[in-house]
């Protein structure tokens, strides 16, 4: 027998508002399988403090990785650990772009972006909790929270994730791009593993060919796609 494909629902787009409801869907619908909360950061200044700390470039370009129960102390919580480690992580920065003269002494992301790590901090825990409103409930599940800045390795050839729930959202730049589950052509995608031939027949494909061979497949593909904002 041939391989048999079941309508998935299209992306559903809600406000922050309907978080939690949305997040129920996701776990109860098994051919939902994305959505999309609108203006989930409401936080105007921590999106203008991530986009001025972005427009350092390559000064502040890398990644930051926290890992439940790695260095933890006795006792502690993820939630401090996770304090703990971005305010020590953003004060480094701070100093040393204070060291190269990149900025002032008395700028706040000079000073450890105090503020903005607060607010990063309380982002977290409402996503965290979104994501327990998406899970069924499992004991030896541990959180890992990636932090990109700068980062220009995106992959932006439609892909699914192999993991159950994940969450992604961009604070300055240009954001996630979602394929529109109603249009996408599964037999195609399944047929190929999700791997576009040509690019595979050509490994060291230059820069912008590589890019319109990955748009080609994209159209093939799937035609729709939703795009995300800044705090979406």
């Amino acid at each position: 027998g041939g391989l048999c494909f079941f309508p998935m629902q299209p992306v559903e787009v809600a406000g922050p508002e309907n978080a939690a409801g949305l997040a129920q869907n996701i776990r109860c619908e098994s051919d939902r399988n994305g959505a999309l909360l609108k203006g989930f950061v409401k936080d105007n200044a921590l999106l203008s403090w991530a986009q001025d700390f972005c427009a350092l470039g390559d000064h502040v370009k890398g990644q930051l990785c926290y890992y439940e129960g790695h260095l933890e102390k006795p006792g502690e919580s993820f939630l401090q650990q996770l304090q703990q480690k971005l305010e020590e992580d953003f004060k480094v920065r701070g100093q040393a772009l204070v060291e190269r003269g990149v900025l002032k002494e008395n700028t706040e992301i000079a000073k450890g972006s105090t503020s903005a790590v607060q607010a990063l901090l309380q982002m977290f825990q409402e996503l965290m909790r979104l994501h327990e409103s998406c899970m069924e409930e499992a004991k030896d599940l541990r959180w890992k929270i990636k932090v990109e800045i700068n980062q220009n390795c995106a992959c932006t050839k439609y892909h699914e994730d192999s993991v159950k729930v994940r969450f992604a959202m961009t604070l300055a730049g240009d954001g996630t791009v979602l394929a529109d589950n109603t249009q996408v052509d599964w037999k195609y995608y399944e047929a190929c593993d999700g791997i576009i031939p040509e690019l595979a027949e050509n490994p060291d494909a230059k820069a912008e060919v590589a890019h319109r061979i990955i748009e080609t497949w994209n159209q093939r593909v799937c035609k729709g796609h939703t795009e995300t904002q800044p705090g979406d």
